[in-house]
């Protein structure tokens, strides 16, 4: 998941990519930009959004972090 200030830094996005090239089974990484939609579940219960405050991402957010793993890995997807 690509949540912005959290997982979007691009030295670790860099990093990940490395390492999960060396990974003989891996078929496919999706990119799942973090968005709003379930804010409204919290409220419903009762339970403090740890992610409150924390914008949606872009999808030039996911475009960048797509590119950076394109390098990489050969089956790369934003979901």
């Amino acid at each position: 998941v690509l949540v912005p200030g959290w997982t979007d830094q691009l030295q670790h996005l860099e990093a990940w990519a490395k390492t999960f090239s060396s990974y003989k089974s891996l078929k496919k990484v999706q990119i799942l930009p973090y968005h709003l939609l379930g804010d409204h579940k919290y409220k419903e219960m009762g339970i403090k959004n740890p992610l409150k405050g924390v914008p949606a991402a872009t999808q030039a957010d996911a475009e960048k972090a797509k590119a950076i793993f394109d390098k990489y890995l050969k089956n790369v997807e934003i979901a």
